[in-house]
């Protein structure tokens, strides 16, 4: 919204900066370094609304400088509470908000501020709804995503079903979840699916969730009314998140393929032939439209789907995930996927967190283990609700898967990424010290522990960089080592470790250029080129030019043939590709959705806020085999000490609706 109204104050010839002399609150902020040039313009914008108090043109910057942090709100309380943690950032310390009181009672008598009563439609530019400040269109998301949720927990129970159905919907069940007390709650997450058009699956990495949401596909493909075909869409937010669940997909249908579910369906052939194996990004799902916000498929223009699917849906930002439920059909089902302990969007909100913020998960109502009983499926007396009690619909809707396949009881990784999510951060420190070989703790400053890893960097160029490899190889083996950072710019972040690292390999001298086994990530959606945030690749050298004699450059990416269903390699000019950035180091959050076998963690010097439990657990849960932490123990204590706080009402309005 702050893009759209600096867009809006520059076509009505408004200055983008405030050209008044500001006193008080207005000075306050200005000291404290946390005003950008589009907080001017939206309070240059405000003024031009005819408002001159100074709390709410102060509230209109600190609101602006809030959405920038992930909230969608500005927690009046929690401002008052703690003005200067709120706004402080990696190399930002910030001082002397705690002189702004932020009236609220000037916030209600403003002219510019809808105060909110009941579920009305707000027609001001600014919201205050409780405690909390929005802006109208960050309010409207929150309250039409709720709005729409809450329509999709509406149970299906009542659609006729013949007992010949039933019958053979238990015995398909049976057969895709067997009986095992480790699938208990994927056999759960099949009764959601039959029963509500929303179904919510969380659980931590080699949970399950790939393996149960083709299983709940083909439960959904049997159950379609006369047999007639669904048609299904499978989404992420990013290139790489897409990708990865195809991937996913693919081998997961070759193991069903080679079940023997045959034997006893006949048609469970048919069913899985109707599993789609072709991924895409969510704004291609939705239909980006050049140079605008808005996407082709809307409430007037509905995607053409039964059934969507989304992967990585902790990652889906407010404004895109309003987005995309304005856009199902009236009777269409969605299955959001993703893990609520990891980071949530760069973007602000925090959705999926929000959505699965109730108390008591795999709890649920005596209807839903009635339906379950129907199906074969018995739950735990400790998991259902007696029947006076009242359940949210939404608790229905959300299983959360808890057996881990991928890290056992021994696994270091596994225990390392529970007691993160604990808060236990002693429990933490005594794995990373316990001289374990897959959790290694680094207690060194940078410069030291990068030596430590340099073996593991250099091999990985001398993979990029081998001519007996294809190319296909070559992108193999950006999935063998990875180093994270906390954040992008400053001390300790992607730009300074990614100068650090090509300066130790040798590769000062080719720095911001192309060089032969340069790894590279895409920064931004290219629609015409094909390629996607998050998309990844390997500079490698195909003969060479002849002009001069030096060395060919190609850029080498994963591709997808659909006719053949299997991944391939696309080489592209580097000429072509404007958003690509050296990746020898990620921050965590690019590296959400995907996974490698070791991860080195790169602590920054300093503590900031966005040194939390989440990032820290995304970073842990990237390893397969071998995690290494490096940096202060303070630090990493009070990380894991603090949770990530994104503002918003959405939680408690999903509570309150209901």
């Amino acid at each position: 919204m702050q893009q759209e109204l600096f867009n809006a104050s520059q076509a009505a010839g408004m200055p983008p900066e405030d050209s008044g002399t500001g006193a008080g609150s207005l000075d306050v902020i200005e000291a404290a370094g946390i005003v950008e040039p589009v907080d001017r313009a939206l309070m240059s914008f405000f003024r031009r609304k005819g408002e001159t108090q100074e709390d709410v043109l102060a509230a209109v910057a600190l609101l602006s400088a809030a959405n920038r942090m992930g909230h969608t709100a500005l927690s009046l309380p929690d401002f008052r509470a703690e003005p200067n943690a709120l706004f402080s950032m990696p190399g930002r310390e910030v001082q002397g908000l705690e002189r702004i009181t932020l009236d609220e009672n000037r916030l209600r008598d403003s002219a510019v501020v809808h105060v909110q009563q009941g579920d009305e439609q707000p027609h001001l530019p600014l919201v205050l709804d409780g405690g909390r400040l929005y802006f109208n269109r960050y309010f409207q998301f929150e309250q039409q995503t709720a709005r729409q949720l809450l329509a999709l927990t509406e149970s299906l129970s009542g659609a006729d079903t013949d007992e010949d159905s039933e019958a053979n919907l238990r015995s398909l069940t049976n057969e895709l979840f067997g009986h095992s007390a480790e699938g208990l709650w994927q056999r759960a997450a099949g009764v959601a699916a039959l029963n509500r058009r929303l179904t919510v699956l969380t659980g931590g990495p080699g949970t399950g969730k790939t393996y149960t949401v083709l299983r709940l596909l083909l439960l959904l493909l049997k159950s379609a009314p006369g047999g007639r075909r669904l048609r299904v869409a499978i989404a992420a937010p990013t290139g790489k998140a897409a990708n990865r669940v195809r991937e996913s997909l693919i081998a997961g249908i070759d193991q069903l393929k080679t079940a023997g579910l045959e034997v006893r369906f006949p048609d469970v052939g048919e069913l899985i032939s109707q599993i789609p194996v072709q991924t895409m990004t969510l704004h291609r799902l939705l239909g980006t439209l050049h140079q605008q916000v808005t996407f082709r498929h809307n409430r007037r223009n509905p995607l053409p789907f039964d059934l969507v699917i989304v992967d990585e849906a902790s990652m889906i930002p407010s404004a895109l995930m309003a987005r995309l439920l304005e856009a199902l059909r009236a009777d269409a089902r969605l299955i959001l996927l993703g893990d609520k302990h990891q980071l949530a969007s760069v973007e602000s909100g925090a959705v999926f967190a929000d959505i699965c913020d109730e108390p008591e998960l795999n709890r649920f109502s005596a209807g839903f283990a009635a339906s379950a009983a129907r199906l074969g499926i018995e739950l735990p007396p400790e998991s259902v609700a007696a029947l006076e009690e009242a359940v949210p619909p939404l608790r229905d809707c959300i299983v959360e898967l808890t057996h881990s396949r991928r890290f056992s009881a021994e696994s270091g990784i596994g225990q390392l990424a529970r007691a993160v999510n604990e808060g236990d951060a002693d429990a933490a420190m005594a794995l990373l010290k316990s001289g374990r070989e897959d959790v290694i703790w680094l207690d060194q400053p940078s410069g030291r522990w990068l030596g430590s890893i340099l073996p593991e960097l250099r091999q990985q160029l001398s993979h990029y960089r081998d001519a007996a490899l294809d190319p296909a190889a070559k992108l193999d083996a950006m999935e063998a080592f990875q180093v994270l950072c906390a954040h992008r710019r400053g001390p300790g972040g992607v730009e300074e470790l990614n100068r650090q690292i090509e300066q130790k390999l040798g590769l000062e001298p080719e720095r911001g250029s192309w060089y032969e086994g340069r790894p590279v990530i895409m920064t931004r959606n290219d629609y015409q080129l094909g390629l996607f945030n998050g998309d990844l690749g390997v500079t490698v050298t195909q003969g060479q030019a002849a002009a001069d004699g030096t060395p060919l450059l190609r850029v080498a990416m994963e591709a997808f043939d659909a006719a053949k269903s299997e991944k391939g390699v696309s080489l592209r000019s580097p000429a072509q590709l404007h958003m690509m950035e050296t990746c020898w180091a990620l921050s965590v959050h690019r590296s959400q959705g995907s996974e490698y076998r070791k991860v080195l963690l790169a602590m920054p010097p300093q503590d900031s806020p966005v040194l939390t439990r989440e990032l820290i657990y995304t970073a842990v849960t990237r390893a397969k085999s071998v995690i290494y932490v490096a940096g202060s123990e303070a630090l990493l204590r009070k990380a894991i000490a603090r949770r990530t706080r994104r503002f918003s009402g959405l939680a408690e309005r999903l509570s309150r609706i209901l």
